[in-house]
């Protein structure tokens, strides 16, 4: 597995256990929660977001992470029930790969 998927596994999982945080639920009003198609439709005609990239937590749920080249991203959580939130959304997104190191060649 490449550095760039550990990485956003790790962003996922933090993500999800942020924004699944009951503390977080009652104490913010910022999540925007819908079903799934609502929130994907919405995010591509107003942002032009499209999915690119996704991991499952376990049998919690989805993380969902849409992008535009415009560089607005959102990332979306999908609980077991079905229920999507958007749990954080910015500017100034940019991929970057890293090419693995090989040695003895």
């Amino acid at each position: 597995m490449s550095i760039k998927a550990y990485a956003m596994i790790a962003v996922a999982l933090t993500v999800f256990a942020w924004a699944t945080s009951p503390a977080r639920a009652i104490s913010s009003g910022i999540r925007h929660c819908a079903e799934h198609d609502t929130i994907t439709d919405k995010l591509s005609s107003k942002y032009n977001e499209q999915r690119s990239g996704m991991g499952l937590v376990g049998s919690s749920g989805m993380v969902e992470l849409f992008t535009a080249k415009s560089g607005t991203w959102t990332i979306v959580v999908t609980q077991v029930d079905g229920t999507s939130c958007i749990v954080a959304a910015g500017n100034s997104w940019a991929e970057y790969s890293r090419k693995p190191k090989l040695s003895g060649l």
